[in-house]
């Protein structure tokens, strides 16, 4: 049987097993269900579809009401005002959102300056129109006075420098920052787990017998990877579909573009950390072992990681975040990160995808070397020393 024929057996062996999983199913269903969810209230949450019930103290204050209404794009609804005491009341028990007067605005819980919610962007549009207005007044300003402060002259903003992208795709960035980080460590495990199974319960004895090492170890990585690849793609689009069909400024083509490029950098991280798992469960014999074994790999994960949510989206870089940004095995997860921020253009991309794959490609030749030297070792553990330089034999 030719070389990529017993390939497609092992990987196609793999694909089965994982999807017919009850684990796989029920995992990827509640995590779509998530997504999904909190797609909907991202979607729905502040989007301007909430209906503002207030009480007017007197029917003069309804034309500026619509104007900033129409400004910020909300809706409201008036209801009849009958006294402050009553007006106050109702507020507590949530029948109303807000009380407006001339002089001042009651709401239920406190509004901040920087409240993004439908409610705070118009309590506090209105505030600063009401205080425009009674500012006018208290200086006895003319209409023509006031037509002209209503119309100032216009100095524009040119940046001359890089612009950043929008910031929907920063937001998206997060989740993917999230997705990375969770496929890669969870698929990463599988190939472990997978590896220290089969040398526990000597199926792996069984399994040479007709492959090679690298034969097994190649066709299991691809085969995890396809399903990874799936669930992947499963779960950003189910987020996608939904903010599309709501609307939501999150997907645009800057988006878009974002997540084709996440889905490039998933499989290059997946690759090398993958091959770097299937080596590190080759060690081992007992699931015992299994944690100690992928501390090493893991930490760059849950390094990268960290860097990726808190380094790269303030207005100034680290230079050491750019280098680390090209280094394989940090590179999946900060190199998506900088994009999204404008931090980074598609030349540097393309270079850091280069050398993540040259990386890969020599860590997959000491990865296999390790795997084909270690993996019919039963017993206690195996050291990482004995196998990297022990004299080649055939596998």
């Amino acid at each position: 049987m030719a070389r990529s024929s017993k390939i497609h057996l092992v990987a196609t062996r793999e694909i089965r097993q994982r999807i017919k999983s009850r684990a796989f199913r029920i995992g990827t269903a509640i995590t779509v269900g998530l997504l999904l969810a909190v797609s909907v209230f991202s979607a729905f949450n502040d989007n301007g579809t909430k209906t503002i019930r207030m009480e007017l103290s007197t029917p003069a204050l309804s034309t500026v009401i619509s104007q900033t209404a129409k400004a910020e794009g909300v809706t409201f609804s008036i209801l009849g005002f009958s006294s402050l005491k009553n007006a106050a009341g109702q507020l507590n028990a949530g029948t109303i959102d807000l009380l407006v007067t001339p002089t001042k605005l009651f709401t239920k819980n406190p509004v901040s300056p920087t409240d993004s919610s439908t409610l705070g962007r118009f309590t506090n549009a209105l505030s600063s129109r009401l205080s425009q207005l009674a500012t006018y007044s208290a200086l006895h300003l003319t209409k023509e006075q006031v037509a002209g402060l209503e119309k100032p002259i216009t100095v524009s903003i040119e940046a001359v420098g890089k612009q950043p992208r929008a910031r929907s795709s920063v937001e998206m960035s997060l989740l993917g920052d999230i997705l990375m980080f969770v496929l890669i460590s969870q698929y990463g495990s599988w190939v472990l787990i997978g590896v220290i199974e089969e040398k526990a319960s000597r199926v792996i004895e069984i399994l040479l017998i007709h492959l090679k090492p690298l034969q097994l170890l190649v066709g299991k990585v691809i085969g995890i990877g396809v399903v990874a690849v799936l669930q992947a793609f499963l779960l950003l689009g189910s987020a996608v579909l939904v903010l599309s069909l709501t609307g939501s400024p999150y997907v645009h083509g800057g988006s878009l573009s974002y997540l084709l490029l996440l889905t490039a950098w998933f499989i290059a991280g997946y690759s090398i950390y993958c091959v770097a798992y299937a080596a590190a469960g080759s060690l081992v014999s007992r699931m015992d072992d299994a944690q100690s074994v992928s501390i090493a790999v893991q930490l760059p994960i849950i390094i990268g990681y960290l860097l990726s949510v808190t380094s790269t989206r303030g207005p100034e870089i680290s230079p050491i975040i750019r280098v680390l940004a090209f280094v394989p095995g940090f590179s999946s997860l900060l190199m998506p990160a900088l994009y999204a921020s404008g931090s980074s253009d598609m030349a540097e991309q393309l270079l850091a995808m280069v050398i993540c794959l040259a990386a890969t490609v020599l860590l997959a030749r000491i990865g296999a070397h390790i795997y084909s030297k270690a993996i019919l070792s039963i017993g206690g553990r195996v050291k990482i020393r004995q196998v990297l330089f022990a004299k080649a034999e055939t596998a």
